[in-house]
């Protein structure tokens, strides 16, 4: 469950059933258990149907903080990184024309492949937020219902991203520039 997000950019959509396959197996696991002590009325599967519920309560329970642990321990492990890609993205997709600025909105391939581990769909999107400032995306999952990366948004939210379905996490660096967001489709 850790490493969806790399699994996802190697299988695609097949990371999702794999991700709920050992919570269902568990469950159906338990049922089992819980059917036979009741059809034998034998004592001795007490003790795995209970061992079997508490992991499947704590999995449930502890993946969610697991899970951000991680996307923060790896923005912060490839802080240079990130910020060194958004330099070198915008030498290349900003132009700059004495005071007037051309951003050149899309999505791009990144260059650097030591973010392979924390962005591994090795694609950003630029979205212009103002007329000097954008916003860009390291995708991390991009499907039919929702698009995760991190996301260096320096003077506010792009207006495109509408809040009502985007989730933010809490700021990522010191600055308040990085934030890993989920926004629904």
């Amino acid at each position: 469950m850790l490493f969806y997000n790399n699994l996802y950019a190697v299988i695609g959509n097949t990371a999702t059933i794999l991700y709920w396959l050992f919570p269902a197996i568990s469950i159906v696991y338990l049922g089992i258990l819980i059917f036979i002590l009741f059809n034998k009325k034998d004592n001795k599967f007490a003790i795995p149907i209970f061992s079997v519920l508490i992991s499947i309560i704590l999995a449930f329970s502890l993946i969610s903080e697991a899970s951000i642990s991680r996307m923060e321990s790896n923005f912060l492990d490839n802080e240079l990184a990130f910020n060194n890609a958004v330099k070198q993205l915008k030498q290349e997709h900003y132009i700059i024309d004495g005071d007037e600025y051309t951003i050149n909105a899309g999505t791009y391939q990144i260059g650097d492949e030591s973010l392979f581990s924390s962005v591994p769909t090795q694609k950003v999107m630029l979205t212009k937020i103002s007329k000097k400032h954008g916003a860009f995306l390291f995708i991390t999952i991009d499907n039919s219902k929702r698009i995760e990366g991190y996301a260096f948004v320096p003077n506010g939210t792009p207006l495109e991203w509408n809040p009502a379905y985007i989730e933010w996490s809490d700021p990522l660096d010191l600055d308040g520039n990085w934030y890993y967001i989920c926004i629904y489709k």
